[in-house]
């Protein structure tokens, strides 16, 4: 196979000079880049699926992995998350209800240790999940757990690679008021807009942090 694409590179590379000469160097465009893929496709047809496959490949693994934690009660919302932090080819989400690593027989905690060891990044929901009485005030929480699961990435991920996005109706432990934390209204009907900024903003911090992962610190 690998002679083979060698033969194709070569044969690209000499077109694209015969073309450049008789042009005087001028730029070829879509006429060759035609020529080539027509060239391609009827002669090497079984070495371009080949190539094809082995490209789909190394795209796939080269995307950012990124987990999707919430409630069951904010599922909907998560589910949002994970279709507009999607809309950049280089991000893979999964939703935690549907990963395998939280599959039959494997205890939750045991789960969650895989998944911080599996994923590159954690996107957590904090919903109005629970009302506690504060002050002799009602107040709206996410549930514990979910704290708990986003410990375990900031633990071991660090900051700039865990994420929460919370509803504004939510109120946090003070000890996170320091982290930069994306919110969204959670009364409005629109889910879709209500998500569109705070997607935005943790799509553009993971795509930042992943593509100079060198720079990266906790």
């Amino acid at each position: 196979m690998r002679k083979r694409l060698e033969q194709v590179l070569y044969l690209i590379w000499a077109r694209i000079v015969d073309v450049r000469v008789q042009s005087r160097a001028s730029n070829p465009g879509d006429e060759i880049i035609g020529e080539i893929k027509r060239k391609l496709d009827t002669e090497y047809p079984e070495t371009i699926h080949q190539f094809k496959g082995i490209t789909s490949t190394a795209q796939r693994a080269m995307r950012a992995k990124v987990f999707i934690g919430s409630s069951r009660n904010s599922l909907r919302v998560a589910e949002e998350v994970q279709t507009l932090l999607q809309l950049h080819d280089d991000i893979e989400a999964s939703l935690w209800l549907y990963d395998p690593v939280f599959a039959l027989g494997n205890s939750t905690l045991d789960g969650l240790f895989n998944a911080v060891d599996t994923y590159d990044f954690g996107v957590f929901v904090f919903g109005p999940d629970d009302m506690l009485v504060d002050n002799a005030q009602p107040v709206f929480v996410p549930r514990d757990n979910l704290i708990f699961e986003y410990g375990l990435f900031l633990g071991k991920l660090g900051r700039k690679r865990a994420y929460v996005i919370k509803a504004n109706q939510s109120t946090i432990l003070t000890d996170l008021s320091g982290i930069t934390i994306a919110q969204y209204d959670a009364q409005n009907p629109n889910i879709h807009a209500a998500l569109g900024t705070p997607c935005r903003q943790v799509r553009d911090a993971i795509l930042g942090e992943w593509r100079w992962p060198l720079s990266a610190t906790p």
